[in-house]
């Protein structure tokens, strides 16, 4: 139980970010008794004004040999965030991830990684690729338990926001570690022309 409520509680300060950054939340989303979003939720996500179609859903088209993989358990899928969907168009599709280190939350957005970038003021920024992708780890310097890579996707981006959970964070482990790591696995996952 106190497992489900870490993730809700990162997954929930994953989303505060992204509601900063987006001018309202999208009132539709997932219902309790829903373990996707619906077709009908996914084509009023469609992009606007000039952005493209997110047509990368993490909490649907993530398999969970994936999410194996890059180290977290498939049944900590949380299913319940609502997508967000700006007045600009901004579109933003979430689901969150636990592993015994790291809590991980996956957003499939229509904005840029040279958008993160920048907005990304006071933040040290490193420019990597994944699997041929432009990458970008942002950090805030003086965060040591969370850290977030974006790279480029045909309608936008993906970005991981990893956050250390407590025996991570006694340990000191960097919140970067091994992150581009993830990154690679999870865009292997990605359909072809995504």
């Amino acid at each position: 139980m106190r497992t489900k409520r870490r993730l809700s509680l990162v997954v929930a300060a994953g989303s505060a970010v992204l509601a900063a950054a987006c001018a309202t939340p999208h009132t539709g989303g997932v219902s309790a008794a829903s373990s996707v979003p619906t077709a009908s939720v996914q084509s009023t996500l469609a992009g606007g004004s000039g952005r493209s179609e997110v047509t990368f859903d993490p909490c649907r088209d993530l398999p969970a040999a994936v999410v194996s993989e890059a180290g977290y358990d498939p049944q900590s899928r949380d299913t319940q965030q609502k997508p967000f969907n700006s007045d600009d168009g901004e579109t933003f599709l979430l689901c969150g991830f636990l592993s015994d280190l790291y809590s991980i939350v996956i957003d499939s957005g229509n904005r840029t990684v040279a958008e993160q970038k920048a907005q990304a003021s006071g933040k040290e920024l490193t420019q990597v690729s994944i699997n041929g992708r432009q990458g970008l780890i942002i950090h805030d310097p003086g965060d040591t338990y969370a850290c977030t890579l974006a790279f480029s996707t045909s309608y936008g981006e993906i970005m991981l926001a990893r956050t250390l959970r407590d025996p991570a964070e006694k340990a000191g482990m960097d919140p970067c570690g091994g992150l581009q790591d993830t990154a690679k696995i999870i865009a292997s996952a990605l359909p072809k022309g995504v």
